[in-house]
């Protein structure tokens, strides 16, 4: 069963877009953060579900933060909107906008046209000290969203959710062989996805063949069967493996396996920590599993490592993690470390 836990900040997403598809608006909205995806997709329901098509050729509009100011922008929202009916303007790139006359900001937030919906695309997750004053002001009028980004256990779920969303089937095993591959930039995640969508019928399943033949990832040698096979301990499959991804040019590709290797073994810590005296929803929650499916692969590795050799391992992926992005070691053969790796971990 899949874990239904949300991040808060997606529990907010949700909320917002359910509001602006209710017309339950706000008058301004403020998104901002290092994930593009979510304030991408709030910038796309604002500027496409609140007006009717005739009203946008007069009511909406979209400006960009470098190519426009302050002024500007308060003359447009001040201003009456045609016909009566409410008047959006989208700010794309709103880290970009320059801070003079950042006082008529100060002045229009207190009281904001309440025929106006303003909406900011800050793509930076630090914001500026002018920006955090005025957006800490308490008021149902302005809505704040920071987009935190997802970390690498969400993103099974998020695949499973978006392709349900799209009308799709996927198992939890597949989604774990593509979260391993893709990462966790979502708009890569999703378009990858997307892609996969136009082979399958409407109401179909995302079947591992599909996913082999689009995306190239091998259904034996991937990051997830590698887990699989040092969980078992199955020297030749690892072997095999190992091999296989080694084998990539990209250094991306080493990193994406320590990384996967170094929240797995993470994972299997946890999991001997607390094996005794948990329930399997506890066990869930606490090593951020999105399915009981995934228990399975810890359980045949608990048999297999001590608390000790995993302790030993999560440092030794922390040693070459930072060797893989050249820290004292500039120079190196991406399929001999690799290996290397391996061996250490068998061994420990």
């Amino acid at each position: 069963m899949a874990s239904t836990i949300k991040s808060d900040f997606i529990q907010q997403f949700e909320k917002i877009k359910f509001d602006i598809q209710t017309k339950n608006y706000a008058n301004i909205y403020f998104a901002y953060g290092k994930e593009s995806y979510f304030i991408d997709q709030l910038q796309h329901t604002i500027e496409n579900e609140i007006l009717d098509p005739a009203d946008k050729d007069f009511n909406l509009y979209i400006l960009y933060g470098k190519d426009t100011t302050i002024p500007d922008i308060i003359n447009i929202a001040e201003s009456y909107s045609f016909f009566g009916n409410y008047k959006v303007i989208s700010i794309r790139e709103a880290q970009e906008l320059s801070f003079a006359n950042f006082d008529l900001f100060e002045k229009y937030f207190q009281k904001p046209m309440s025929q106006t919906i303003l909406f900011f695309a800050y793509k930076d997750e630090k914001l500026n000290s002018k920006w955090q004053a005025l957006l800490n002001k308490k008021t149902s009028k302005v809505i704040k969203f920071n987009s935190k980004g997802l970390y690498n256990y969400q993103i099974p779920n998020f695949i499973e959710d978006f392709a349900k969303q799209k009308g799709y089937k996927i198992n939890p095993h597949i989604t774990k062989i593509l979260a391993d591959n893709l990462g966790t930039n979502l708009s890569v995640v999703t378009n990858e996805l997307e892609k996969l969508f136009i082979l399958v019928p409407s109401g179909g399943e995302i079947t591992m063949q599909i996913v082999e033949d689009l995306t190239g990832i091998n259904r034996q040698y991937n990051v997830y069967e590698l887990q699989n096979s040092l969980a078992q301990k199955d020297i030749k499959s690892i072997q095999n493996i190992t091999l296989y991804l080694a084998s990539s040019d990209e250094r991306s590709s080493l990193l994406i396996v320590i990384q996967n290797l170094f929240n797995f073994f993470t994972q299997l810590l946890i999991y001997k920590q607390n094996i005794k005296g948990k329930t399997e929803a506890e066990l869930l929650k606490l090593m951020h599993l999105s399915h009981a499916f995934f228990l399975k692969q810890f359980q045949i590795a608990d048999k297999n490592y001590s608390i000790t050799s995993v302790i030993n391992i999560i440092s030794l992926l922390r040693e070459y993690d930072l060797k893989a992005k050249g820290v004292g070691n500039r120079s190196f053969e991406q399929q001999e470390l690799l290996k290397e790796l391996i061996v250490r971990i068998l061994k420990s």
